[in-house]
């Protein structure tokens, strides 16, 4: 998977969940990009980051997410060229630079054209 050439970048308000995030005002407008994702079989995400920053976004220290399910609307199942019924995975990330939220990345996927991994190193038990 890549992310299409074609990222777009506008000033905006952002969704409730990302102004929440990123502790913006509701009508505050953001930096938004955009990115269409690609993969062998062609669009299988949409991507969408919300930040304060003007400019480039800092390296993050620490981040989390949050992946759910839920109906593709209109645009997205457009945009995915998805059949009916097809269902969006979609992860929500915020990326913190030393405690101080500086991105809110949407990503939503064509659940029928992507799993989603996790992998990581369990920390041991305290005891």
């Amino acid at each position: 998977m890549h992310p299409d050439a074609d990222t777009t970048e506008t000033r905006q308000p952002p969704p409730e969940n990302a102004a929440v995030a990123l502790n913006a005002a509701p009508e505050q407008e953001l930096t938004t990009r955009s990115a269409t994702i690609t993969g062998d079989h062609g669009v299988v995400a949409l991507r969408t980051t919300y930040t304060t920053d003007t400019g480039p976004i800092p390296e993050p220290t620490e981040a989390t997410t949050q992946t759910y399910a839920r109906p593709l609307n209109h645009a997205e199942a457009a945009q995915l060229q998805a059949p009916p019924g097809v269902v969006a995975l979609v992860q929500d990330e915020t990326a913190y630079r030393h405690g101080r939220a500086t991105a809110f990345t949407t990503t939503v996927y064509r659940s029928d054209a992507i799993s989603l991994t996790d992998h990581y190193t369990p920390h041991p038990a305290h005891t």
